[in-house]
């Protein structure tokens, strides 16, 4: 890795250990060896492996919490784009498919945030931190943006008037199964953006007003 510090290089390789072995099963040795050095030259940059995993804490959370702005806004942006036009719920299935789409291919092309996703799930049994990262990618990341958007649909009167919550839950559970399946099969990133439109689309009929 050209103009990248041994310290970037330690995260780096920790973090794809981590993700494969889990935070315990992962020694120093193995990191320092990953990177091609002793375990004592590692030392010089991180007192403990316990400072290792706090700095990729650290910066997975700032990872998403950017992430999760930049993806709220474009979702956001919607809302202004569909009032001129005569079936206002086909339009708006059209914006909102493809901002999901969009957010959808962002996050999956993301080597670092895959790998931090499969940390989560891993250590989210283990560690509070990871239990509330996971918490923090899947319901931060599409439950409150959808929940807020439907609703906002529904005061506009191009969705149904019906329970917000259960509205949102059959909206985005279809939604996180599919993250979860392409990180496992990245084979299937066709078909999750096909998808994608499908259930959007199909969602919009069932609630247009």
């Amino acid at each position: 890795m050209q103009n990248v510090s041994t310290k970037e290089r330690i995260i780096d390789s920790a973090l794809t250990l981590f993700s494969e072995n889990g935070i315990e099963s992962t020694s120093v040795e193995q990191i320092a060896s990953s990177v091609g050095v002793k375990a004592p030259a590692l030392y010089k940059h991180f007192k403990s492996k316990q400072e290792i995993v706090d700095s990729i804490f650290l910066m997975i959370f700032e990872r998403y919490n950017a992430k999760i702005e930049t993806e709220q806004r474009e979702i956001e942006s919607c809302l202004s784009s569909f009032d001129s036009y005569a079936d206002k719920a086909e339009k708006a299935a059209e914006l909102v498919g493809n901002a999901l789409k969009s957010v959808f291919a962002a996050s999956i092309q993301d080597d670092f945030l895959n790998r931090a996703s499969r940390l989560s799930q891993i250590e989210r049994f283990h560690f509070d931190r990871f239990a509330s990262l996971y918490q923090n990618e899947f319901h931060d990341h599409l439950m409150n943006p959808s929940k807020n958007l439907l609703h906002k649909l529904m005061e506009r009167n191009v969705l149904k008037n019906e329970d917000l919550e259960v509205m949102t839950a059959q909206f985005v559970s279809p939604l996180i199964l599919l993250f979860d399946s392409c990180r496992s099969n990245m084979t299937e990133h066709k078909y999750a953006l096909d998808f994608v439109t499908r259930h959007v689309r199909q969602f919009f009929r069932i609630y247009k007003k």
